[in-house]
């Protein structure tokens, strides 16, 4: 989950939003700039990102996340209407919103994709040959500082220690004890360490406790799996 929050508000739960909440936000933040006014620049960036941003399912939602955080904090930085996520910037008057954006994502999607790189400073060229040379040298500059930024917040945000592979180990026949599937060992057990986006804390919204095996509540659940 990822806050978009209303410039002054405070994080309150019901601020968490998904990772399309940071888009459309995005997205209406530039459809009141005078630039592109569908915000489909946001768009472009997100297709790309899906077009090279590869590997584990969480090592991708990272990237993504990283992409459009980037985005998110260079728009503020030009609008002004919202709480950034990470990075408190102003922008000169002028700048464009939508090089600003444009030049986050590709400076974010080159360091985690670097496979893409090409691709990125092509998609990157044609954003900027939309917009007039002043407004484009200023957006570029806000959208390379967000994105640095971003860069070296994330870097030591703990992923890297999140998939430990741990050594094979006695599986256990009692009830109530984790076994090991057929498709192997378990994977990313430390992602619950690795630093939110957007949460306070990993542990904000956990649930509560399973019942124990023991307890009535857990025949209770047992039962009424079995009749289902």
């Amino acid at each position: 989950p990822i806050r978009l929050l209303p410039r002054g508000s405070s994080a309150e739960p019901g601020a968490c939003f998904t990772f399309l909440a940071v888009i459309l936000g995005t997205c209406a933040l530039l459809a009141q700039a005078n630039h592109r006014p569908d915000g489909a620049v946001v768009i472009e960036w997100n297709q790309l990102a899906q077009q090279y941003v590869i590997g584990p399912p969480f090592a991708q939602t990272r990237a993504f996340a990283t992409v459009h955080v980037a985005m998110a904090d260079a728009v503020v930085a030009i609008e002004g209407r919202y709480d950034p996520f990470r990075v408190a910037t102003q922008a000169p008057q002028g700048a464009s919103a939508e090089a600003a954006p444009a030049q986050a994502a590709h400076d974010v999607l080159v360091a985690l994709a670097p496979g893409g790189t090409i691709a990125f400073d092509s998609a990157l060229h044609a954003s900027l040959a939309r917009i007039p040379s002043g407004q484009s040298r200023t957006g570029v500059e806000i959208g390379r500082t967000v994105a640095a930024e971003i860069l070296a917040w994330r870097a030591d945000d703990g992923f890297a220690n999140a998939n430990p592979q741990p050594p094979a180990f006695l599986p256990s026949a009692l009830p109530g004890i984790w076994r090991q599937t057929a498709s192997g060992a378990a994977q990313f057990s430390k992602l619950g360490y690795v630093e939110p986006f957007g949460l306070l804390t990993s542990t904000q919204f956990l649930p509560g406790a399973p019942p124990q095996l023991e307890d009535i509540a857990y025949a209770d659940d047992f039962n009424e799996v079995k009749d289902q």
